[in-house]
């Protein structure tokens, strides 16, 4: 019987190295393509006035609603698009950690990556800033 492969811990270190610069260069592309995008569509507009705040535009806030305007090529859908491949990132890293210590059995990094998960998740759904 063949015994499942073995985790080591630089293998482990090595994926969620390539996993952060993946996910900083593809949002960072992201936000770069999104931008030029958006000039092009928005570059001859009137002027953005500063002298009041006005807040998110509402197609911006629901990710349903940024997938569609990915797919209609609107730059402010992808730049926005590219933010939340930023944020997920880490959140991503952290998961694949918590993976990689229960398949090495450290428990301990196990339910200390938990804890941090639960922490950002809450955080991040409940809207209560710490």
């Amino acid at each position: 019987m063949n015994k499942p492969p073995e985790i080591k811990n630089r293998d482990l270190q090595l994926t969620l190295g390539n996993l952060l610069r993946i996910g900083v260069i593809l949002s960072a592309l992201l936000v770069l393509a999104g931008g030029i995008i958006y000039i092009f569509q928005q570059g001859n507009g009137p002027r953005p006035q500063y002298v009041s705040f006005t807040g998110e535009n509402s197609e911006l806030l629901q990710l349903s609603d940024i997938l569609k305007g990915m797919t209609r090529l609107q730059g402010a859908s992808i730049i926005q698009f590219g933010l939340i491949v930023l944020i997920a990132t880490p959140i991503a890293r952290i998961v694949i950690s918590a993976i990689g210590f229960a398949l090495e059995k450290d428990y301990m990094y196990l339910v200390i990556a938990a804890i941090v998960l639960l922490i950002i998740l809450v955080s991040l759904f409940s809207g209560v800033a710490g």
